[in-house]
């Protein structure tokens, strides 16, 4: 498992990093748009649901990523983009918190109501990521470094909490929700998210600096925290172990975005206040 998901990663990280760095923005909108795409497939399967439901939401989600596309220069609607992704997770945040400790009813009334908000709630978890990390690589001239310090930032913590929970983990964090999550493996992503926002902001030229940068990382961390968190809840309700097996050690690309989908729009509300 392991030697799989570095020989992927391996090949995936470069790719990007030259897709990030040295293609347009148009070009990095279309395979983002195609990575979303992907995820609708995903998240469709885990809802079970028809092959009519599940184009209606990839159309909408298309609709919606073609707006933020076409907005992606006009700071007001980045700004309520990702004010309403906050909100959704801040509340989904409130949810967890409240369950982390106890096996939420599973019964058919509560997994109907669940399916019921699927759709809406797809849309709101997939399409804010893709505004975000969209208006970032928009930014000028330093977009696309700003857009990979986001994602390495994401790609950091994952690794580091992946490794210190393997290497140290004892204590749950959450685990009626994520037995495999742990306090030592959050210990050590925070600590690795606080070297690389000095590290990575040098590396990337990020411009900006200071006490609220290192701030909007660590904020960053909490909720690509719960995003991860929330995807594993959808999973344990409808008995699924990964959202796909496109990505060889990691799963599904749900597995591989989930962090990104509630930290990108996060880290682009907290960039814009900043700058």
């Amino acid at each position: 498992m392991l030697k799989q998901r570095l020989l992927t990663a391996a090949v995936l990280i470069p790719l990007f990093l030259w897709l990030v760095l040295a293609a347009p923005t148009s070009l990095v909108a279309l395979a983002l748009v195609g990575v979303l795409l992907l995820g609708a497939r995903e998240w469709a399967a885990l809802y079970h649901w028809t092959e009519q439901q599940q184009l209606r939401f990839m159309l909408a989600l298309a609709a919606l990523a073609l707006l933020a596309y076409l907005g992606r220069g006009a700071a007001p609607f980045i700004v309520i983009y990702t004010f309403v992704a906050t909100l959704l997770w801040a509340g989904i945040a409130a949810w967890l918190w409240r369950h982390r400790m106890q096996t939420v009813p599973e019964t058919d009334v509560f997994l109907q109501r669940l399916r019921g908000s699927g759709f809406v709630v797809g849309l709101l978890v997939l399409t804010p990521c893709f505004a975000a990390l969209v208006w970032l690589h928009h930014v000028p001239t330093d977009g696309p470094r700003v857009m990979m310090f986001c994602l390495s930032l994401l790609w950091v913590a994952d690794s580091a909490a992946y490794f210190a929970g393997r290497r140290f983990g004892k204590r749950k964090l959450a685990p009626a929700v994520s037995p495999g999550k742990t306090w030592e493996g959050l210990l050590g992503a925070w600590l690795a998210v606080t070297l690389w926002t000095w590290l990575g902001a040098k590396l990337f030229s990020v411009p900006l600096r200071g006490f609220g940068f290192l701030l909007l990382c660590w904020l960053t961390l909490i909720f690509s925290v719960v995003g991860d968190l929330w995807e594993s809840q959808i999973k344990r309700l409808f008995h699924a172990k990964d959202s796909g097996t496109l990505l060889p050690g990691h799963g599904g690309v749900l597995d591989r975005i989930d962090s990104a989908t509630a930290g990108a729009p996060i880290f682009a509300l907290g960039y814009w206040w900043l700058s």
